[in-house]
């Protein structure tokens, strides 16, 4: 099975239409069709993204994988961590507590949507003047900074899905 087909095959299993994908990931419905009907290749964030989200192992998506893996709860769990967390991950991995709610797949997903949100709003050059200062500010912060304005997201995005 070539990957495109694992990558329907997955979204399939989960009971989810390419347009609902595409509400939880940020990925545009339009790139979801063409990945899965393997018009382009899918690019490594969309399938990163697909193996965190649905559990699968990501080497088992590839083509020259007889079949789809699933990983563990845990894997899932760590993975989705590391995702997140980047350059916190290995002190949290020291620390030994990865609080697993923390780490669900739909608020990994809620992270990649806003971050790929995020993405097509600089491509598209379509945005307020306010839109537009925080881009720049943004851009122009070091990665400490950024990495702590990610920890706020996803605390704000925790905090939403405990409402």
């Amino acid at each position: 099975m070539k990957t495109h087909e694992k990558l329907a095959k997955m979204r399939k299993d989960a009971k989810l239409s390419r347009r609902e994908l595409a509400e939880i990931s940020g990925f545009s419905e339009h790139t979801i069709v063409h990945y899965e009907r393997g018009g382009n290749p899918p690019s490594n964030d969309y399938v990163k993204f697909c193996a965190l989200y649905f559990g699968y192992e990501l080497s088992s998506i590839q083509d020259n994988a007889k079949e789809l893996e699933k990983m563990s709860e845990n894997e899932q769990v760590i993975g989705i961590c590391r995702e997140i967390e980047c350059s916190n991950f290995d002190r949290i991995l020291k620390n030994g507590v990865i609080n697993q709610a923390d780490y669900t797949p739909s608020k990994y997903a809620e992270f990649i949507r806003l971050e790929n949100t995020a993405k097509k709003l600089e491509k598209s050059k379509q945005y307020s003047k306010q839109d537009l200062e925080l881009l720049a500010l943004f851009s122009s912060l070091d990665a400490e900074v950024k990495h702590s304005l990610k920890a706020l997201i996803k605390s704000i995005i925790a905090k939403g899905a405990r409402q």
